[in-house]
């Protein structure tokens, strides 16, 4: 068993291992994002499933829902720019370049950019169309919404529901 544990860790290099975490990272942080904001609680109770704990989270949430909702469809345009096919072609990227004779570290760093330059795509989008619908609000609406975003800072992110026990 020592064995098998041993070559697992001589052919998979731990800088692979944290380039990939680093990925994986950036985009849950877009996923937070939009699932903030469609998996949420609200004043009429929770929502259907758990929501993300995201620095987005609150401002998102304190939106009505019809705004919420524009936002929402909003990032799902600026995501088609790279859709499932390309995240999983610039993972073969990297995995072809890992597997080369000598290690080619500038290649993967384009990769990694191509990666973050997306996924900084899509929350700029979201980020941006949340700005445009504060910059449109009068003075009282502003201080209203600065109530909401409060309250939903003082109340946290929503609590997973219990399945009912019949």
């Amino acid at each position: 068993m020592a064995q098998k544990t041993d070559a697992v860790k001589q052919t998979v290099p731990s800088g692979f291992r944290i380039l990939l975490g680093i990925s994986l990272a950036i985009n849950l942080a877009v996923i937070g994002v939009i699932a903030g904001a469609v998996f949420r609680k609200n004043d009429d109770g929770p929502r259907r499933g758990g929501g993300q704990a995201h620095h987005a989270r609150p401002y998102i949430q304190a939106l009505p829902r019809e705004e919420r909702r524009a936002i929402l469809e909003a990032s799902r345009a600026a995501k088609k720019g790279v859709d499932h096919a390309a995240r999983r072609a610039m993972y073969q990227e990297v995995m072809d370049i890992l597997r080369t004779e000598t290690f080619d570290r500038p290649a993967i760093e384009a990769v990694l950019g191509k990666q973050t330059a997306a996924t900084l795509s899509a929350q700029n989008s979201v980020q941006a169309q949340w700005l445009n619908r504060i910059d449109e609000m009068e003075l009282f609406e502003r201080r209203a919404y600065a109530d909401a975003v409060e309250k939903a800072l003082k109340r946290g992110p929503p609590k997973k529901r219990k399945p009912k026990s019949n």
